[in-house]
């Protein structure tokens, strides 16, 4: 509290956390050969394959992105002679998996059916907006009775509603599932006045 403009700053922190209903997979398929226009042609092969694969486990066409499509040249060192080898190709798939329990088996099809560059496999939750809020109402509720903790103590009355509220929030970096957040709220007009 400040005696001056008598403003009351309490920060509220809460955690929420969700199973994980879904799964991102980044992968795809790297080729390589002295001619660019071959190199290219077998890795839309394997890609098209890939795809047929994915679509066969209900895998839509709108959950199946290209996430990066590169064709890069490939030198060896000779001697300290730098010698074109051929050119490299990579095509990445961002995949979304709506059936967790797939997840495995669609790992070892792709595999299977041409894949051989496995980025990333990640889990989340589809909603990710819903146990934000939940969060968010814990952590306003946490502020508020902090600030009626204080002000009882100091014989002070707070105004209904705070003039001003900041969210801080961030999401577990592995774990997707979990949503801790810490809201700190504060009133820019006095919030209080002295009991008399």
């Amino acid at each position: 509290m400040n005696s001056y403009d008598q403003r009351l700053t309490v920060f509220g922190q809460a955690s929420e956390s969700s199973a994980p209903n879904k799964a991102l997979l980044i992968l795809g398929t790297v080729t390589e050969n002295q001619q660019i226009s071959v190199a290219q042609a077998e890795n839309s092969a394997r890609i098209t394959n890939v795809v047929q694969q994915l679509e066969t486990f209900g895998v839509s066409g709108e959950s199946i992105q290209t996430e990066s499509y590169r064709v890069s040249p490939e030198y060896d060192y000779i001697e300290g002679q730098q010698i074109l080898r051929g050119y490299r190709v990579t095509h990445l798939l961002k995949v979304d998996v709506a059936r967790m329990d797939l997840v495995g088996t669609i790992i070892d099809a792709v595999v299977e059916a041409g894949a051989n560059s496995i980025v990333s496999i990640s889990f989340m939750i589809s909603d990710e907006s819903f146990v934000y809020e939940q969060a968010l109402t814990q952590a306003i509720e946490n502020a508020k009775q902090k600030a009626e903790v204080i002000a009882g103590t100091i014989g002070a009355i707070l105004q209904p509603l705070p003039t001003k509220v900041i969210e801080h929030f961030s999401v577990t970096p592995l774990e997707r599932s979990g949503y801790p957040m810490v809201l700190s709220a504060y009133s820019e007009n006095p919030p209080f006045k002295r009991a008399i």
